[in-house]
């Protein structure tokens, strides 16, 4: 297993005071990490050509919160940072920075209007957790509330023991909650409905009991509680995260798709179960 944590983090922003918890969150992650942290902001031009003249002056305003950000974080011992600001389409672009760059983690936030609730950033984040291939932490937690309560929700596919493997690596929590959801494909077909829940949550509960005994054994969190609960994923997760006041939930982007659209409705403001914490999707590929 890598051990290592991240060595370079990207932070998406659109300089708003909006963007603030997931700016600090950034910096406390890349300072624990020792971590090189680059920022990019990108101005969104659909008109623009694909490679802008060096020459082309920046709007006055965007100008002056680059310097500003710059000196704040350049002020900040043991940090190395840097500040880009480009034109063009905002998923596209950061991307294309965080491949050249070799990204570990890019991390965004949520910015939505006062006044309608509308996301600024959220069709942003939406294509990055769909599409960046790297693993993608949109942080929604005052950064100080957190205190690393981790669920890693999984299915039973092979995938999952990446998606643990990374938030291992990443967080190194002493402690971690391992949440699997049960729904019983035939459960309206049968006869003794209890029976055949039993049944279904015996055999589940097995296989995620044998995933993170495997873990353990080889070097994984110290302590990993196992929730399996029967239901429509997307309900139970977004209850057990909000009744157990859970700081980040991690994902991956194989399996149950119910998941992986929770967190991007989540993320848009169209989901009524919306998950109330930081929440991490980790590409299959990207996973160790």
């Amino acid at each position: 297993m890598e051990n290592s944590p991240p060595r370079h983090i990207l932070f998406a922003t659109d300089f708003s005071a909006r963007c603030d918890r997931a700016k600090v969150r950034t910096i406390q992650l890349a300072l624990q990490w020792h971590a090189r942290l680059t920022v990019i902001h990108v101005i969104e031009d659909d008109d623009a050509p694909f490679e802008q003249p060096e020459t082309q002056s920046l709007p006055r305003a965007v100008s002056h919160s680059a310097m500003l950000l710059r000196d704040e974080l350049s002020a900040i011992e043991g940090l190395s940072s840097t500040v880009v600001v480009r034109r063009g389409r905002p998923h596209v672009e950061i991307r294309e920075i965080a491949l050249q760059d070799k990204t570990d983690l890019i991390v965004t936030g949520i910015s939505r209007n006062e006044f309608d609730g509308r996301s600024l950033l959220g069709s942003t984040t939406t294509s990055l957790l769909r599409e960046s291939g790297l693993p993608v932490l949109v942080v929604k937690k005052k950064p100080g509330d957190t205190r690393d309560r981790i669920v890693v929700a999984i299915d039973l596919s092979p995938a999952a023991s990446g998606v643990l493997a990374t938030a291992v690596r990443f967080f190194r929590p002493e402690s971690l909650v391992l949440f699997h959801a049960i729904e019983p494909t035939y459960k309206n077909w049968v006869d003794d409905k209890e029976a055949y829940s039993r049944q279904i949550s015996k055999e589940a509960v097995k296989q995620v009991r044998s995933l993170s005994d495997d873990f353990t054994q080889h070097g994984g969190a110290r302590e990993i509680q196992i929730v399996t609960l029967e239901g429509d994923p997307v309900q139970q997760l977004a209850a057990y995260v909000d009744d157990n006041d859970i700081d980040l939930v991690i994902a991956g982007t194989e399996g149950r798709h119910q998941i992986m659209n929770l967190f991007v409705d989540s993320v848009a403001g169209h989901n009524p179960h919306e998950v109330q914490c930081d929440i991490m999707i980790v590409p299959r590929h990207a996973q160790n």
